[in-house]
């Protein structure tokens, strides 16, 4: 849940009345089932004030009573994708968000506890977008296992570590009864198969959940990626043409499309496709990535370098974009924007310095005047 606050004054949080509402009997109880009686955890879920939520949304029509133009156009957004994605979007829109120093407290406060819960909140949305929702929650177990190592007094990492356990012994339990025969099921059970590389048994199940709901989307592209990992190229181009037609706008199928492409070395198809799945889906870095990787691939330097520049915008960590985005601005002999890319990844702690200083993408950045001496 996102929840906006908002007063005639400046909003503070005073972390002492939070210590004082959890030793209460009623509000303590509630405050620790959703473990919210530590104020460094109400402290780490802040996002940002007003000036950065006027700083990130653009302007456009107002959604009012009078006028509820959500209420007309959201469902059919809504269906370009499943559920899930559209939490991990929004999971990633709230990290771009967030502008912690902006909160304002009053009370007792350690900053390096409170940089450490901050870490942990990052780490509960990070595990989430991992999982790729609730329904394979066991994906993002290993992010919050880490997680708790760094931070071994945020009890919500250990309820989520608990809850992901519980999840999986379930799912093995079905796994070896066979009793499970709903579609659903069926499609949860393939999704934990796939996450532990088990793709010819992940293909089985999804066959008995396909015969029993043959529309489900969900369900038709798991098959795909099953498809794809076994390298059965030929069901693979069927089923893809299949899944185009009935779903002319999921980015998805686009997307699968490029890479089966890419691997037949048609690059210039894999591209477009590519292109085509990220104007579809602007939100997924993943459909963006993927077009950058293809135009670095076909040594477009400076077009790869703007895709993963824009891979940034929509998820600023995500895995090794900065630094490609740097080491293509440095290879197009783009050095001052290298330069720049550089600093993104050294301040934000995503790429060690010796990386730079070493790899050969960078030679143009080294021998030029923007290389720091």
């Amino acid at each position: 849940n996102l929840i906006l606050a908002g007063g005639r004054a400046p909003l503070i949080l005073d972390l002492d009345a939070v210590r004082d509402h959890a030793r209460e009997p009623g509000p303590g109880a509630d405050l620790r089932s959703l473990q919210l009686d530590n104020p460094y955890v109400m402290a780490g879920l802040y996002l940002a004030d007003k000036a950065r939520l006027r700083e990130i949304l653009p302007d456009g029509p107002v959604n009012s009573w009078a006028r509820p133009r959500i209420e007309f156009t959201m469902l059919k957004e809504y269906r370009l994708k499943s559920t899930v994605n559209h939490g991990a979007d929004n999971l990633r829109w709230i990290k771009k968000l967030r502008r912690p120093e902006s909160l304002k407290m009053r009370g007792e406060s350690d900053p390096k506890i409170l940089t450490q819960f901050r870490a942990s909140s990052l780490a509960v949305m990070d595990g989430y977008v991992a999982a790729g929702g609730i329904e394979r929650i066991s994906t993002g177990k290993e992010v919050w296992v880490e997680a708790l190592k760094k931070n071994p007094n945020d009890t919500r990492l250990a309820a989520l570590i608990e809850e992901a356990t519980i999840f999986e012994a379930a799912n093995n339990e079905a796994l070896a009864s066979g009793q499970v025969h709903d579609p659903a099921s069926l499609a949860t059970l393939a999704r934990t198969l796939m996450d532990q590389r088990r793709y010819p048994e992940a293909l089985g199940y999804l066959d008995q959940a396909r015969a029993l709901d043959g529309e489900n989307r969900a369900i038709l592209f798991n098959r795909l990626l099953v498809l794809q990992a076994l390298k059965r190229t030929e069901a693979l181009t069927d089923e893809l043409s299949e899944f185009r037609r009935k779903f002319p706008r999921d980015a998805r199928g686009l997307d699968i499309g490029g890479r089966v492409a890419a691997d037949a070395g048609r690059h210039d198809e894999a591209i477009d496709l590519f292109r085509a799945a990220t104007e579809l889906d602007p939100a997924s870095p993943f459909h963006m990535n993927n077009l950058a990787t293809s135009l670095v691939r076909q040594e477009r330097y400076e077009e790869g370098a703007e895709a993963f520049a824009a891979v940034c915008d929509i998820q600023p960590d995500f895995p090794s974009a900065g630094f490609h985005a740097a080491a293509s601005y440095s290879m197009a002999d783009r050095t001052r924007q290298s330069a720049e890319w550089v600093d993104f990844c050294l301040e934000r702690g995503l790429v060690e310095l010796e990386k730079f200083q070493t790899n050969s993408y960078f030679e143009n950045l080294r021998a030029s005047e923007h290389w720091p001496r």
